[in-house]
């Protein structure tokens, strides 16, 4: 019966506003959006629109037509999403629809509270902002009405319990049927693509039944089902990025090769929808999120969404080219030590012994690789900590393999230094262009940076502390 009532209210607002958007001149302006706010005192309007999590401001006026309108014209149309009408100067908003290149010529009334809030906002030629304006009235009551009945359900002498928590769900399946509604009436409309971008996968009983493992794998099989990566106004709204970090902090396992997989599941999707401008905003945000990430092992991320999406086969078709051959030399900087690769090799010589020494003949479980310098503190602190924690040949659990930026002290110096400051474990040296390509491969940027091998000399965990080294083997070589 709920479901007939909104699909024959809805039906008449789509009858209405399509009889009124039929009946409006055409201007000659691709955009032009007229406001008109009764108690609103400034003389200042600003239109604003969502990108991603972020709100930008569009556009502003000064201007009132004689029957006291705002107007927001230009020659160009606006992309689609949802924008905002802000107030000057509380920064208080309404937010409306632009669902397409056509409809971009419509007029908005409202009006001014006494706790300076917008309400009794209409909309005249615009089809979709009328049924827009019905939905998030609707979604607000019942919001609101949620959150009574979840303050009630707290309080302690509640008497009426299974009724309350019975009406709970009855605002949910009522919200769900009010959205099915909309989508029914209308399908290619952008306020159904938006409404859909906004929903969650509904877990069905027979998953629910096989318990948690179930509901989790099949709610991050179905995550994407309702988004359709083919509409660009969803760019301008928060739903795909928002739905982006939630699917990959909270679905994926928070490690390097799994994040890689359900980054690749996700872009692979986006591609076969083929829209250009989505692929741009979605690669453009994971890039981005992956070069400033400070959690160990995940520029391994960073390096496989450079190197696939951008310097190997050249997708990233809006960057200019300088652009992109600086983030084509960061991920080749980055590629040879990300933690999966193997070491590269270090064929140098023992600044003590004068031998050879090559890191792939030390056989331990793991093997820990130091870069470091005479003139860092922080560097010697780190060096002698790890020195004296693991002593050489003690057992072949540990070896500490030291590298020092050499390029101001002769192997003399080095030696003498590394004397007088008790470090006794291996320390390599080798001429300068030798060590600089060492440091290169490495990515040896400040000092100290340390690396853990496992016996293969497979990089499992680098740029940390020594005490984050001593916590690993504490873990790991029990």
């Amino acid at each position: 019966m709920i479901k007939k009532k909104i699909l024959v209210e809805l039906s008449v607002i789509l009858f209405l506003t399509f009889a009124i958007s039929f009946a409006q001149d055409k201007d000659t302006f691709r955009n032009n959006i007229q406001v008109k706010i009764d108690g609103y005192a400034s003389d200042t309007l600003f239109i604003g629109y969502h990108l991603g999590s972020k709100v930008y401001v569009k556009d502003t006026t000064f201007v009132k037509n004689d029957a006291g309108y705002f107007l927001f014209k230009s020659s160009d149309t606006l992309d689609a999403g949802l924008y905002m009408i802000i107030a000057n100067p509380d920064n208080n908003y309404f937010e409306f629809l632009i669902p397409d290149q056509k409809e971009q010529n419509f007029t908005i009334t409202a009006s001014i509270d006494s706790n300076h809030f917008f309400s009794n906002i209409k909309f005249t030629g615009s089809l979709e902002n009328t049924m827009f304006t019905v939905y998030i009235n609707f979604i607000d009551s019942m919001g609101t009405e949620k959150k009574l009945i979840e303050k009630k359900l707290t309080e302690s002498n509640v008497s009426n319990k299974p009724e309350l928590e019975k009406r709970l769900e009855g605002i949910d399946q009522e919200v769900l049927k009010y959205q099915d509604a909309i989508i029914l009436l209308s399908p290619d409309y952008f306020i159904s693509k938006f409404i859909k971008a906004s929903k969650y996968p509904i877990i069905p009983e027979s998953v629910r039944k096989n318990g948690q493992n179930s509901i989790f794998y099949y709610f991050r099989e179905h995550f994407w089902d309702e988004f359709d990566f083919g509409s660009q106004g969803l760019i301008r709204t928060a739903f795909l990025e928002n739905k982006l970090e939630y699917y990959i902090t909270k679905l994926i396992v928070q490690q390097p090769d799994s994040i890689i997989v359900g980054i690749d599941n996700v872009l692979g999707k986006i591609i076969d929808a083929g829209n250009k401008k989505v692929f741009q905003f979605a690669v453009t945000h994971l890039l981005n999120k992956y070069a400033r990430s400070k959690v160990v092992c995940m520029d391994k991320v960073y390096v496989h969404i450079g190197s696939k999406y951008y310097c190997d086969n050249n997708q990233a078709w809006w960057i200019a080219e300088e652009q992109l051959q600086k983030i084509c030399r960061n991920v080749d900087r980055l590629r040879f030590s990300t933690c999966g690769k193997f070491a590269p090799q270090m064929d140098l010589i023992d600044v003590i012994t004068n031998e050879s020494v090559n890191l792939y003949a030390i056989k331990a479980k793991n093997t820990i690789v130091v870069f470091w310098d005479l003139k860092s503190k922080k560097s010697v602190v780190e060096i002698k900590i790890l020195s004296k924690t693991y002593p050489p040949k003690i057992s072949n659990e540990v070896e500490i393999f030291g590298v020092c930026n050499t390029k101001n002290e002769s192997a003399e110096e080095y030696k003498n230094e590394l004397t007088r400051l008790g470090v006794e474990c291996i320390n390599a040296y080798g001429e300068s262009s030798i060590i600089e390509k060492i440091f290169e491969l490495y990515n040896v940027t400040t000092y100290p940076t340390i690396f853990i091998l496992d016996e293969n000399k497979k990089i499992i965990i680098k740029q940390v502390g020594s005490q984050d080294v001593i916590n690993y083997i504490s873990r790991n070589n029990k």
